[in-house]
C-alpha cells in the first residue's frame, strides 16, 4: 500500500494544503486538495473518496476535481450520513457550481454519493474498509483500510481528546492523525476537538496500554503558523516516550 500524503495542513498558503491523503493512485481520504495536488491525469485515476466529515477544508476539491474529470468516469464518494445529507444540501447542490451527483447526465453522474455505516467491514477497490466514530467539533470518523497483505492505515481525519476510545476498533500498523495546534494553546484544541502533541502522546499511550506496541506514526493538518513549535514539540514526545512520530509535509509518500 503506497500512501502519498497530498496535504499536510490545516490553512492553504503557496507552500501548504488542506488535508488528503492518496493510496495506490485511486482511493483518497479527504479532498482538501485533490485537484491541487494532483495532475489531470492523476485526477482521472481516482474511483473512491473517503471523507471524514463535512468541514470544508476536507470536502473543498470536491467541485473542482468534478468539474476537471466530469467526463472521466464516476467516483464514489463515501462518508458517514451526517456528511452525505450536509454534501447534498449545502455543496453538491447546483446553487454555486455544477451538481455533479447529476451531471454529466442523472443516470451517470460523475459522484455517487454512499453512506457508511460504522463498525462495519466495506470491501473497496481490494481493500477493507471499517469507518469508526472519533470525537470532533462535528461529526466524524475515521478510517482503517487494510490491504490484501493484511497491513493496516488508521487515518484519524480531524480528531481530539477521547480518541484513545476508538483503540479496541482498530489495529493499525501506521496512524495517520491531526495535529493542529501547539502545546501553548490546548485549550483552544479541548474547545474545538483537535490535537496538539500533549494531547497526542496521552492517546497513544492509552493505543500501547490497548495493543502492547506502537504504531508508526505521522502527523498532519498542523497550523502552518505554529508548525515550527508542532515539530519541535512532537520531537520532544518522540524522544521522551520511544515512539516514533514523523510531522507530514506535501508530497510525502510511505509504504506499508
Amino acid at each position: 500500500m503506497e500512501i502519498r500524503v497530498l496535504g499536510a495542513h490545516s490553512l492553504e498558503t503557496r507552500d501548504t494544503r488542506l488535508a488528503s491523503l492518496l493510496i495506490d493512485g485511486v482511493l483518497a481520504l479527504d479532498a482538501g486538495s485533490l485537484s491541487s495536488s494532483l495532475t489531470l491525469t492523476e485526477q482521472k485515476g481516482l474511483r473512491a473518496i473517503l471523507l471524514t466529515h463535512r468541514h470544508f477544508d476536507h470536502i473543498r476539491d470536491l467541485l473542482t476535481l468534478g468539474l476537471a474529470t466530469e467526463h472521466s468516469g464516476s467516483v464514489v464518494v463515501y462518508s458517514i450520513e451526517d456528511t452525505v445529507n450536509k454534501l447534498r444540501l449545502h455543496y453538491l447542490n447546483g446553487e454555486l457550481y455544477p451538481d455533479f451527483t447529476q451531471r454529466p447526465e442523472p443516470n451517470r453522474p460523475k459522484f455517487h454519493l454512499k453512506v457508511v455505516v460504522p463498525f462495519e467491514d466495506m470491501s473497496l477497490l481490494g481493500y477493507t474498509v471499517v469507518a469508526v466514530p472519533v470525537p470532533h467539533g462535528a461529526p466524524a470518523v475515521g478510517y482503517q483500510i487494510a490491504s490484501s497483505s493484511g497491513r493496516k492505515l488508521f487515518y484519524a481525519g480531524d480528531t481530539g481528546q477521547g480518541l484513545g476510545t476508538v483503540w479496541k476498533k482498530v489495529s493499525p500498523d501506521l496512524i495517520v492523525v491531526e495535529v493542529t495546534f501547539s502545546n501553548a494553546l490546548k485549550d483552544v484544541a479541548l474547545r474545538t476537538g483537535h490535537m496538539t502533541p500533549s494531547i497526542l502522546v496521552q492517546e497513544l499511550q492509552a493505543f500501547q496500554a490497548t495493543h502492547h506496541y506502537y504504531p508508526r506514526v505521522i502527523a498532519i493538518h498542523m497550523t502552518p503558523y505554529l508548525e515550527k513549535d508542532i515539530r519541535r514539540e512532537l520531537a520532544e514526545v518522540s524522544q521522551a516516550t520511544g515512539i516514533e512520530i514523523m510531522p507530514a509535509y506535501e508530497g510525502l509518500k510511505l509504504t506499508i
